[in-house]
């Protein structure tokens, strides 16, 4: 899950499997490709790879009326093959993350950020929560958060 801290631009960007969202979604966020069924990419051969990608990003063309520019691949796992298949399927981007603020069974040590370090948050119980952590890294090490999109459309990205 992609959220949009306080920031320059409003623009949202949220990637999720395909099945995450349904019909009529439109418009809350831009959704950007996340894989179909969020596997590892980086061991599957070149048709599965395509399979995964490409389909997610028909499907979230057909479902919100616009082809995703970005891929977050699953586990943040990427090799030239991954990079291939985005190419191939129109991704002008990938996005990992320096730091995952997610709480996944126990909240994890916060780290300290810096400037240009991307967080990661997920869709589970305690997203408010995580969240607030990670502005509070940020206010602790005198950075301010912003949103990802205003540097990719900087970049020309979109």
């Amino acid at each position: 899950m992609g959220i949009t801290l306080p920031g320059r631009s409003h623009g949202r960007r949220c990637f999720a499997c395909i099945h995450s969202f349904e019909p009529g979604e439109e418009g809350r966020a831009g959704v950007e490709n996340h894989t179909v069924s969020h596997p590892d990419l980086t061991p599957l051969d070149a048709a599965g790879k395509d399979a995964e990608v490409c389909g997610a990003g028909e499907r979230l063309q057909e479902v919100f009326g616009r082809e995703p520019k970005l891929l977050r691949p699953p586990y943040g796992a990427v090799d030239d093959g991954v990079r291939l298949a985005a190419k191939a399927c129109g991704v002008k981007a990938l996005i990992t993350w320096t730091h995952d603020f997610t709480t996944w069974g126990e909240t994890s040590p916060t780290p300290r950020l810096r400037a240009g370090d991307i967080v990661l948050l997920h869709f589970t119980p305690t997203p408010a929560a995580d969240l607030r952590r990670a502005l509070g890294a940020a206010r602790a090490a005198g950075v301010e958060s912003a949103a990802l999109v205003s540097y990719l459309e900087a970049a020309g990205v979109f």
